[in-house]
């Protein structure tokens, strides 16, 4: 690959780590929250494993980057136009994305422990999405094998997010199911970058980000990595809502009107700036 592939391809996969590092952190908070509460031993040895999951998944990401580029993006040195404005906007996402913190760990003084843990199904919906997609389009081999094992992490991630769902709603009240609603709603807007495009209801992007983000998606996309079009990830992040929508709703929790990608559901409005709550 020439260097524009190499960079364009590090660019994607750096940006994936950011969500897959902040998995991380909020399934280790998770799991010692579980442990402080004392909740059953299934449930402390799911978030374990979901915990030690996003470690590997980031890991991924950061030996394909520095296969590619290496040291990006820490301590790598740009010097074409095209290097710096992958550098650049790598660097606003994770300086913008530490925001994401204040509202997650601000949650837990906030809002019940099951209720936030009731939560998490929603972005694992996303993210055994992006993952299988990936796999699917990549030409790539070593992206089509990493990314199919890692969905098939994902989709237990799914089922046990799920079944903590099941297992703690059946006790929520009506405004506490509306916040669940409300918390998935969250959810999209901070996957955005990755799985639609940046909202700026939260982020706070340079105004060529999205630009560059296209460009390097793009060229990504053309040498090889199976990287999905605007169109695609709408369309997927649709698909992979409905198919959920009948066993999430006959628990009493609405699903959230997201006009972006199509999805009619409870009008939830947030704010602009406010602090994103939700786990990922």
């Amino acid at each position: 690959m020439d260097l524009k592939e190499r960079v364009a391809q590090a660019y994607w996969m750096a940006k994936l780590a950011l969500f897959e590092k902040s998995g991380i952190g909020a399934f280790g908070t998770a799991m010692i929250k579980a442990a402080v509460y004392d909740m059953e031993d299934p449930t402390k040895k799911f978030l374990a494993s979901v915990t030690f999951d996003e470690c590997r998944h980031d890991e991924v990401c950061r030996r394909a980057c520095n296969k590619l580029c290496p040291n990006f993006p820490y301590g790598y040195k740009a010097t074409t136009d095209f290097e710096k404005k992958a550098l650049k906007n790598i660097t606003a996402l994770y300086d913008n994305g530490k925001r994401y913190w204040k509202g997650f760990m601000s949650a837990w003084e906030k809002y019940p422990l099951e209720l936030i843990f009731s939560s998490f199904f929603f972005a694992e919906i996303g993210a055994q999405l992006i993952f299988k997609t990936v796999s699917e389009f990549s030409k790539i081999q070593v992206y089509k094998e990493a990314f199919q094992n890692v969905t098939v992490d994902e989709s237990r991630h799914l089922a046990g997010t799920l079944s903590l769902l099941d297992n703690l709603v059946k006790d929520f009240q009506s405004d506490q199911k509306l916040m669940i609603t409300r918390q998935m709603k969250h959810g999209f807007i901070f996957l955005s970058p990755l799985l639609y495009k940046p909202m700026p209801v939260f982020w706070q992007l340079p105004k060529d980000f999205y630009d560059i983000d296209r460009e390097m998606e793009e060229v990504a996309r053309s040498s090889g990595l199976g990287v999905p079009t605007l169109e695609e990830k709408s369309k997927g992040w649709l698909d992979a809502i409905l198919r959920r929508r009948e066993q999430i709703e006959k628990l009493g929790v609405l699903i959230p009107a997201i006009p972006e990608i199509n999805l009619e559901g409870e009008e939830v409005d947030i704010r602009k700036d406010e602090p994103i709550a939700t786990p990922f």
